[in-house]
């Protein structure tokens, strides 16, 4: 499973961007043909809903909170799948149950993203029916599921939609690499901007897509996660298998 890494696939880098891709294209989507309400951008929900307050704005106030009440719903969801799911670690575990924990886990990941998957099928089954405030909040609850879960890259703590702390980490990495030339200085920068750069490219996927795709630009982030979920399950049928005899 970790091949030449040190990490699981679902810590590696490239496994991180994509995702950060997918959750770019979903804020981008859900911002455009939802009613300027974000996916997984609660900060700017947040932010839009105090406008809206201010501004007297019962619709966009209604949207944007349920939004935010689904963000909140999908959090929950996934955190008691695994708080049922998973297998603590013992520190005196026997091989066999490492094994079975490590199985566990990874059973977990590809759960998450068949829920994400679902959230947002169902999102778009809902949107066919004009019900644009529902598909956004199934949206909402497919990208805090994938925040709940996966959180690591490299070992390191992340949260794909944090832009202003990221944006903070890297140019302190930058700068901390300039003056003490620094591996793990080089290594951060590259990867937090690895993980911008993803960002925007899913939003900027999105954006391009419209004109000529219009609300079928939903299937561009569904259908990378399906690839992402069925190469995951591969990898693990795999591994697991060449495992199982101890």
């Amino acid at each position: 499973m970790e091949g030449k890494s040190q990490y699981p696939i679902e810590q590696r880098l490239w496994f991180a961007c994509v995702l950060t891709m997918i959750a770019g294209s979903l804020d981008a989507y859900s911002f455009l043909f939802h009613g300027g309400v974000f996916a997984g951008l609660q900060t700017g929900n947040l932010i839009l809903l105090g406008i809206h307050l201010g501004q007297h704005s019962l619709d966009a106030v209604i949207r944007h909170t349920l939004s935010i009440l689904a963000f909140i719903i999908g959090t929950i969801v996934i955190r008691s799948v695994q708080l049922r799911f998973l297998i603590r670690l013992k520190p005196d575990e026997s091989p066999q149950q490492t094994f079975l924990r490590n199985k566990r886990q990874q059973q977990l990941h590809l759960i998450v993203l068949a829920y994400e998957i679902t959230m947002i099928i169902l999102s778009i089954f809902v949107d066919m029916l004009g019900n644009t405030e529902i598909a956004a909040m199934f949206l909402s609850m497919a990208v805090a599921g994938e925040l709940e879960e996966f959180r690591k890259v490299r070992g390191q703590t992340f949260t794909p939609l944090t832009m202003t702390s990221d944006l903070r980490a890297l140019a302190e990495a930058v700068f901390d690499e300039s003056v003490s030339h620094a591996a793990t200085a080089r290594q951060n920068a590259i990867q937090t901007f690895a993980l911008m750069f993803c960002f925007i490219a899913g939003a900027t996927l999105v954006g391009y897509t419209q004109t000529e795709l219009s609300n079928k630009t939903i299937l561009i982030p569904l259908v990378i996660l399906t690839i992402l979920a069925l190469f995951l399950l591969v990898n693990y049928v795999k591994y697991f298998k060449k495992k199982h005899d101890f």
